[in-house]
């Protein structure tokens, strides 16, 4: 929850700052750091999903339901 929250911070600063620019490159440099952000949230959100679907008590072998972990 706190990285989300940290995250969810840093991509309305970023907001605020672009909310009134028109300079394309400026544009381009907002894009690229809302995708950083995101990237690191769903590489977090991955890592804790992974060891909830590692605990599941399966009657199929596991990487046949889910794939490989």
């Amino acid at each position: 929850m706190t990285a989300s929250t940290s995250e969810t911070r840093q991509a309305t600063a970023r907001y605020t700052t672009m909310r009134d620019s028109t300079d394309p490159k400026d544009l381009s440099l907002h894009l690229e750091g809302i995708t950083a952000i995101m990237e690191s949230h769903f590489r977090y959100e991955e890592r804790q999903l992974l060891e909830v679907l590692k605990t599941l008590a399966l009657d199929a072998d596991s990487e046949r339901v889910l794939g490989a972990l």
